[in-house]
């Protein structure tokens, strides 16, 4: 085996050493992610179903999974992404008591901000959520 072509020699994130290791999508979309919700780390599950996946993120090594400490909430719709930009869009509901505040896709284009009533819409007075969303991760920043 050649140096640098072993299997646990390679993050995935950039190409090979024969194409001079260039940035794969995942890489844009990971850089993207990292520089949206900075240091946070996983706070517990909204869901997981087949319309979505649905998880908080909040303040590291947190003492708490409420709820109330996220800042975040990532959401996709579990089916494999296609090649283009354009995925087909679901309607999910979820419950979560928590404002929205703003929100971005996260591809491998990088993330690219939205308007949050095209991706986010709540029922007044109560905490039923439902989100447009596709393979294409949805990052929603929570107030």
């Amino acid at each position: 085996m050649h140096s640098g072509s072993g299997v646990f020699e390679r993050s995935g994130l950039r190409g090979s050493n024969a194409t001079s290791f260039p940035a794969l999508p995942v890489y844009y979309s990971l850089s993207s992610l990292m520089q949206l919700v900075g240091s946070c780390g996983f706070l517990g599950i909204i869901a997981e179903r087949s319309d979505v996946y649905a998880y908080l993120l909040g303040p590291p090594n947190g003492t708490t999974s409420s709820p109330a400490a996220a800042t975040h909430l990532i959401a996709w719709r579990p089916v494999a992404a296609g090649e283009g930009p354009d995925e087909p869009v679901v309607e999910a509901s979820l419950t979560l008591n928590r404002t929205p505040a703003q929100a971005w896709t996260i591809s491998g284009a990088g993330s690219i901000p939205v308007t949050l009533s095209s991706v986010v819409q709540t029922a007044a007075g109560t905490s039923n959520w439902t989100l447009q969303v596709s393979a294409v991760p949805l990052l929603v920043q929570l107030m």
